[in-house]
């Protein structure tokens, strides 16, 4: 996965103002509006979203097809009403990851889209689960078959 030129320049400079806050944002068909956490001491706001304080680490999966590598995602469950909805789900959950910048809590300065949360094990402690991106080696190409259905004009 890519880094964003922004991203990369806050990690790389020799000193900042400025920090970066991962945003975590857990979505299901059945949950009625997704659960945005926020990797901070303080709950913020960022682009008319709550996202509530808690201790979690991610671990991105990779992108190499050579040696496909899960993720994983552990958030400390101090609060126990994030176990009460992690029990109430089945099947995968959808995971968006973004870094802000501390200064600029609307502007997302680096993304990661199209993540699963699978495999989710709990304890009282944290809730752990496997972390796997889309995977775009194993799609069909092209989507469509070329076939008097889809494409009349090739055939006479």
């Amino acid at each position: 996965m890519t880094i964003s030129s922004i991203l990369r320049g806050e990690m790389f400079a020799s000193e900042t103002g400025d920090g970066l806050l991962y945003l975590l944002t857990l979505d299901h068909a059945d949950l009625p509006t997704p659960i945005r956490l926020v990797r901070d001491q303080v709950n913020i706001t960022s682009r008319g979203n709550e996202f509530i304080a808690v201790a979690f680490d991610v671990k991105l999966p990779t992108s190499d097809p050579e040696s496909p590598d899960n993720g994983q995602l552990i958030v400390d469950n101090v609060s126990r009403d994030l176990m009460d909805v992690v029990r109430s789900i089945s099947g995968s959950i959808s995971v968006v990851i973004e870094f802000v910048r501390i200064d600029a809590l609307d502007e997302v300065a680096q993304a990661y889209l199209g993540l699963s949360l699978s495999n989710i094990r709990y304890d009282f402690e944290k809730i752990t689960g496997d972390l796997t991106a889309e995977d775009l080696y194993t799609e069909p190409l092209p989507y469509l078959t070329f076939n008097p259905a889809y494409f009349p004009g090739l055939f006479p």
